[in-house]
């Protein structure tokens, strides 16, 4: 029998062969101990193998030439093109050679959700939605970087806790033939980021090879196009693609230019599909796609987004049909997930389609809707960025924005005035408020509306009513000199050359409100007007007037009244501070600055700096008569000088660098970092440090819980103090799904009956079961339930003459015996139960096992402390001795226990106290001496995410030596809490006097803390001793500083109920 041979791909697929077998190869490599072990040799004159037996193999046979099929004469303008073009289509002969067997089994399908009548087409194409992205056997992806040296970008370093993590998605890209092993001379350098969902983004920097690479022009289409073909449909499908760009593969020649490495010690790759970040990736997939979809009129495609669109059901089945058929033909595979399929409207490239026409996708107008007032001319750019891209569906977009639009001119200072606000939130609220376009039918007329103003220029484009699209543009400077008559035929000139592409070689109406334009073609005219008749004459229209009141969309288009808002003062915001001449008028102001100032004008060996300033005298330098800071050398100031800000603009700042949105109220460290980035003056660690501590946002939202002492009850005697709760459980099969649970807080002698529901009636007559079977107890203590609070409890414990005493809301650490107790019979019902429901049947036995079982902390079993009497247990031996006491002995017995167990469990129980105190006390705070009328904060114990934890507006009306305290609201509203549910207000102070400006923000945000007048000083630091913690655990007194201590009781002895 013939030896079987294992053949190993590129991919590292294994084929086991036997016998023989023909194996068509691209490219094979043979290792010198293959040719070795076989006895072949390399004959290089020869160009062959040459085997001892005589026989000789070819060797580097090139493959023929793989230009697609053509004519002669369209030779040379299809080199061009493909030298041009990033997608090469590929001979059909070629991907048969090229092509890889599947290298991987199907592990699972992406199926899209969709509605019954398109369940068949879907399921028909089902191996399209693969969770594996496909590759395409139409295109290839080339690289034309001409003569362009290979160029090596040095490996950045990769953080430790990434490594695991890109080894996977390695591993994974190898196994899905993404990438291969590359040996090639370009390097680029990975980058990795989190995404939102916290998965780990990889990139490639290609920066360096996109320089080199000669850049593909293939238009992409607009979203207006999308809506010129979408008239008439009312079935709507979108389908995404699987990693699109990956489906692309990169011609063999150019993959070494994609070479990257993730990080030292990770090895080399290169791509085999198309990677992001290339430059004309975009354009290249588009061509793709474009290629693939070719012929269909119903179906769009933008990069990897693909909208099918029908006029019903049944014809939509046909369109999803052919477009699926295409996909699978060309080898692409489809994320079912995001798909939608048969819709009656969808969301595609930033707007919602429907048989209405087009309109703005909510999810982006909540964006516009929150964006904060920008600071700096990039947050007006940005924000005219994403506000233009709907211009269309605003009426007078041009003029609304034209405040905005002058803040970014060329050498424009940055002042944020009324007209800016206004404008602002005006194309918030229009946007906000956009209509539905209506998509054009191209077989009936279109109306245009034009009008003119001294602002700018407005049109319409209309259809029996309903708006197409809205257009404007401002005015030139030169056009704002024009006459009336011309501004009204320029906007005509402008109308009809921005919707060219609907008017030209049809019959179209013009409306305007300027009379004398309906004679435009009939009148002799001279200049620019004759020019711009001319021009009209391609066009076939007809002027009617309307009077501007009734040419309301036109007019209000060129004419935007200027609202008057409430804005900030000009002088919190960005803008305000970059400006020289704030700087000396505030410096001149200011006593000590001016004093720097006169000292730096004429500096003399003798000269008097200012306390606060002597120290920096070197560092400071005078420029256009601001005094500037100047770091030392070694600083990592990020430019080489700073302007030192008087105390007068430090609020400004300090805010700036915490308040807005854009500092997101971060922490000390982080604030100190964009401090470090603005003007310096001296101090201002420790004022960004108070400024900090006392900010009231801050505290509401991130301040923790203050952690008081640990606090004790006094060691008792048995069945003295009970703790009492109500724990619920799935249903039992009687229908119970609550259990009543009893403690003991000296034996821990736990009672745990099955209740029906938690109402007072049957809590009391279960407790009083209890009471009269093991005795009343002095002290009962519970949570403050409904049940726990009613009349008939009440009523129950004066029968019995029981003190009832409750721990604070929100707060089960008071009553932590027996929710730990609830834990330990949780656990071992989950080791008895089988289904759930059999564990009122089970439950006898888990308390019996606790109570029997030796207790952590008394060193006994429940049992035998309750009874006193030794543990039952199984009897092994078969001889038991008979009882051989009387009633007299066995009462003389049964004392000695008690009183030596008694004496026992109280020595264990202060010891496990006195250690449990020190372990807890190490972490916690001195509770605050709280005075009545403190204002303090209440922390939320149910609120949604984005609710701040802390509420605001009470007051401590007393603080109690239980470590409770009793606030109030400001509706009277009275509560005693835990202290670790309140928190004092922060009311620090910053070096800083009163600012002669304040920082207002436009938008209605939270507002900076107050800053005290107080005047700036050295540092004062107490010695050490005197900040020691003096700790007394026999009197109960809490850490404080100086050895003072608050006596405490129990933290669980709260107010007793009346």
């Amino acid at each position: 029998m013939a030896e079987s041979v294992t053949v190993i791909s590129a991919f590292g697929e294994e084929s086991r062969l036997e016998g023989s077998a023909i194996i068509r190869l691209k490219i094979a490599i043979l290792g010198h101990d293959f040719l070795m072990t076989h006895g072949w040799s390399i004959d290089y004159a020869k160009n062959c193998l040459k085997q001892v037996q005589g026989a000789e193999v070819p060797l580097l046979v090139m493959a023929p030439a793989w230009e697609p099929k053509q004519t002669q004469e369209g030779a040379k303008h299809s080199e061009r093109y493909f030298q041009a073009s990033a997608v090469i289509e590929n001979d059909d002969n070629l991907l048969d050679d090229c092509a890889v067997s599947n290298y991987g089994a199907q592990d699972r399908l992406d199926m899209p959700q969709c509605a019954s009548d398109y369940y068949t087409v879907v399921e028909q194409f089902k191996e399209l939605f693969t969770v594996k992205p496909g590759a395409t056997k139409m295109a290839y992806r080339v690289i034309p970087t001409a003569d362009s040296p290979p160029v090596r970008v040095p490996p950045r370093r990769l953080p430790a806790h990434f490594r695991h993590e890109v080894e996977a998605q390695l591993q994974t890209m190898l196994e899905h033939g993404i990438i291969q092993p590359s040996n090639s001379p370009w390097l680029a350098p990975a980058v990795f980021t989190r995404k939102k969902s916290g998965e780990l983004r990889f990139c490639v920097d290609y920066r360096q090879l996109n320089k080199r690479t000669i850049k593909d022009a293939y238009p992409l289409p607009l979203p207006d196009e999308v809506q010129d073909r979408l008239g008439g449909a009312t079935v709507f499908s979108t389908l995404d693609l699987n990693s699109g760009f990956w489906q692309l593969p990169i011609h063999p020649d150019d993959r070494h230019k994609t070479a990257f490495c993730p990080g030292p010690g990770l090895g080399l790759y290169e791509f085999c599909r198309m990677p992001f970040g290339l430059c004309g990736g975009p354009s290249s997939f588009q061509r793709l796609m474009d290629t693939v979809l070719r012929g269909l009129p119903f179906a769009m495609v933008y990069l990897d987004d693909v909208l099918i669109f029908s006029e019903n059901q049944s014809l939509h089945c046909a369109h999803l049909k052919q477009v699926f058929h295409r996909c699978q033909t060309a080898g692409l595979t489809l994320r079912g997930s995001k798909c939608q399929i048969g819709r009656s409207e969808v969301r595609y490239l930033g707007h919602i389609f429907s048989r209405l026409g087009m309109s703005v996708d909510p999810l982006k107008t909540a964006v516009v809707a929150n964006w904060p007032r920008p600071l700096n001319v990039t947050d007006v750019r940005r924000f005219l960025g994403l506000a233009s891209y709907y211009r269309r569906y605003i009426k007078s977009f041009a003029t609304i924005a034209k405040p905005l639009h002058q803040l970014t001119e060329h050498k424009a200072e940055f002042k944020w005035d009324q007209d800016c606000d206004a404008a602002f939130r005006l194309l918030k609220q229009s946007l906000s408020a956009a209509p539905t376009l209506a998509s054009p039918d191209f077989g009936r007329e279109f109306q245009l509306h034009t009008d003119a103003s001294d602002v700018g220029l407005g049109a319409v484009l209309e259809q029996d009513g309903h708006v197409i699209s809205h257009a404007s543009r401002l005015l030139r400077k030169s056009e704002k000199h024009y006459s009336t008559i011309e501004k009204e035929c320029l906007a005509l000139m402008f109308a009809v050359k921005q919707f060219r592409h609907y008017l030209l070689a049809k019959h179209f109406t013009v409306w305007t409100d300027h009379c004398p334009l309906q004679w435009l073609s009939g009148q002799k005219m001279e200049g620019r007007l004759a020019r711009w008749a001319i021009a009209l004459q391609e066009f076939d229209f007809t002027i009617n007037y309307k009077r501007g009141l009734n040419n309301g969309n036109a007019d209000a288009l060129s004419r935007v009244p200027h609202q008057p808002v409430m804005t900030a003062s000009l002088t919190g915001n960005a803008g305000y501070l970059d400006s020289p001449t704030t700087w000396r008028t505030h410096q001149a102001n200011d006593a000590t600055l001016s004093q720097v100032i006169k000292v730096l004008k004429a500096p003399t060996p003798m000269a008097r700096w200012p306390p606060a300033y002597r120290r920096h005298k070197t560092e400071m330098v005078m420029h256009d008569n601001i005094v500037f800071w100047k770091p030392p050398a070694g600083n990592c100031a990020p430019v080489d000088r700073l302007p030192v800000a008087p105390p007068s603009l430090r609020p400004a700042i300090l805010a700036l660098c915490h308040d807005v949105p854009t500092a997101g109220h971060m922490g000390f460290q982080r604030t100190l970092d964009r401090v470090r980035r603005t003007p310096f003056w001296p101090g201002f660690r420790e004022d960004v440090r108070n400024y900090c501590e006392s900010c009231s946002v801050c505290q509401r939202v991130k301040a923790p819980a203050l952690r008081p002492p640990m606090q004790f009850s006094p060691i008792g005697r048995p069945w003295e103090r009970l703790a009492v709760d109500v724990l619920q459980l799935p249903p039992s099969r009687t229908g119970k799904t609550y259990v009543l649970t009893v403690q003991d807080y000296f034996t821990k002698w736990l009672v745990v009956r099955p209740i029906s529901n938690q109402s007072a009636e049957v809590t009391v007559d279960t407790l009083l079961q209890i009471f009269t079977d093991f005795g009343p107890p002095q002290i009962l203590h519970s949570d403050q339930g409904r049940n726990f609070e009613s009349l008939l409890l009440k009523q129950l414990c004066s029968l019995f003459g029981i003190r009832k005493t409750r721990c604070s809301p929100y707060h089960p650490e008071g009553n932590g015996l027996v929710e730990r107790g609830n834990r330990t019979i949780i656990q071992v019902l989950q080791t008895l139960s089988c289904d759930g429901s059999d564990w009122e049947m089970l439950l006898p036995y888990a308390v019996y096992a606790y109570n029997t079982s030796v207790h952590a902390v008394t060193g006994y079993a429940p049992i035998e402390l309750m009874f006193h009497r030794p543990v039952p247990c199984l009897q092994l031996q078969p001889d038991r001795p008979n009882w051989a006491y009387s009633v007299d002995d066995y009462y003389d017995a049964l004392k000695w226990r008690a009183a030596h167990s008694l004496t026992k469990v109280r020595h264990k129980l202060q010891q496990v106290a006195t250690q449990l105190r020190h372990r807890t006390d190490a972490a916690a705070l001195a509770p605050p001496i709280l005075t009545s009328g403190t204002p303090v904060f209440v922390k939320r114990e149910v609120r949604h995410k984005l609710q701040p934890k802390w509420q605001p507006g009470w007051t401590v009306v007393q603080q109690y030596d239980s470590g409770t305290v009793r606030v109030r609201d400001g509706n009277g509203n009275e509560k005693v809490l835990n202290l670790a549910k309140v928190r004092p207000v922060e009311t620090m102070a910053v070096s800083v006097p009163p600012a002669a400006i304040t920082h207002v923000p436009a938008d209605p945000i939270i507002s900076p803390s107050p800053i005290t007048n107080t005047r700036s000083s050295r540092n004062r630091r107490s010695p050490a001793w005197l900040s020691d913690y003096v700790v007394d655990i026999a009197r109960g007194r809490a850490p404080t500083r100086g050895g003072t201590g608050v006596t405490n009781g129990s933290i669980n002895r709260v107010h007793e109920m009346s």
